[in-house]
């Protein structure tokens, strides 16, 4: 590999010589002196050789390696600070003909999720993980949590309602990209049509990523059909058109928000009902509901515009039943 300068060819590496073999090489102007790598490796499935050089000045170190078929294949320099390393991961080689070879191992997104199967409540919430080989964390039990390469590109929910041969598609949802992996990646928080699922309707729904390669790879969750979701007809009876409720406080959504969220909560018997909500230092930012309410299920909204970001917790007292959950204003 020769090197242009002013209108002469240099030798930049030599693939001709042995393993540790010192030479010249000519970099930026002038020689400097150099120890030869040459070696095979296995690179996508096939062992190729690979030829290089090491070049050691001091205290720090430079290695560049070459492979046959493929091109630069890895580097890495390190000092007593910082130790930096690159290689292949994918390549796409143009042929003598023009025509596109593609060099992969072909590694796919992996889902770690517990879908669900029963729900009770309009809200849909559902986090999971997307893992992939090529994502490296700096520091995955440290904030920011996402520092250092996240290798997956997209993901994507589908999902329909069926009975019988009724279908009733819904639009792709792209969820919250968390930044939270300790827990989980994403999540899902979305509405579901209870009419339609109180009639009998199930809701289906898969995920589809695909990551960030230059030869991009896609997988899905489940890898065939879809996940079925019906309602849970343990939750309430009807009797004589009374339709009979569980005290409840549902995740507010969208969830995080900006500037507005819906709260939904439900009370199984008349009760004067109080809900509050309050910043991180649990002072009382605003009284949402303050009345005496009969049976049911209730949506309020909450409107957060003159509110910072942040994070937000609101409670419900309803008679015995009080519950509290948290919620994130996002601008």
């Amino acid at each position: 590999m020769y090197i242009r300068w002013n209108d002469s060819d240099y030798i930049h590496i030599d693939f001709n010589m042995a393993n540790g073999a010192q030479y010249q090489s000519f970099s930026g102007g002038g020689y400097r002196t150099v120890y030869a790598e040459a070696g095979e490796e296995n690179i996508f499935a096939l062992t190729r050789p690979y030829g290089g050089y090491l070049y050691i000045p001091g205290l720090w170190g430079y290695m560049v390696l070459y492979t046959d078929s493929i091109g630069m294949s890895y580097d890495r320099s390190a000092d007593s600070h910082l130790d930096i390393r690159r290689n292949v991961i994918e390549a796409i080689i143009y042929d003598s003909t023009g025509s596109e070879i593609y060099f992969t191992d072909h590694h796919q997104p992996t889902f770690e999720i517990t879908p669900i199967t029963l729900i009770d409540s309009i809200n849909f919430i559902l986090p999971f993980k997307v893992r992939h080989y090529y994502t490296k964390l700096i520091n995955p039990n440290q904030p920011p949590w996402h520092s250092g390469l996240d290798f997956i590109e997209s993901v994507t929910m589908y999902s329909y309602y069926s009975r019988n041969d009724s279908v009733i598609s819904n639009s792709p949802i792209i969820p919250i990209h968390s930044s939270d992996p300790v827990n989980f990646d994403y999540l899902i928080s979305t509405q579901i049509d209870t009419l339609l699922m109180k009639d009998g309707f199930a809701f289906n729904y898969r995920f589809f990523a695909t990551d960030k390669g230059i030869i991009p790879e896609h997988s899905s969750s489940p890898d065939s059909g879809y996940y079925q979701c019906v309602w849970d007809e343990t939750t309430g009876v009807e009797d004589d058109n009374n339709l009979w409720f569980k005290f409840s406080l549902n995740q507010n959504y969208p969830n995080p928000f900006n500037p507005t969220t819906s709260i939904q909560y439900a009370i199984s018997s008349k009760q004067f009902v109080i809900i509050k909500v309050y910043d991180l230092l649990g002072k009382k930012v605003v009284l949402l509901v303050n009345e005496e309410k009969p049976v049911g299920e209730y949506v309020v909204e909450f409107n957060a515009a003159n509110l910072p970001s942040g994070i937000y917790f609101y409670r419900i007292l309803a008679g015995s039943f009080i519950k509290t959950r948290k919620m994130v204003l996002l601008r």
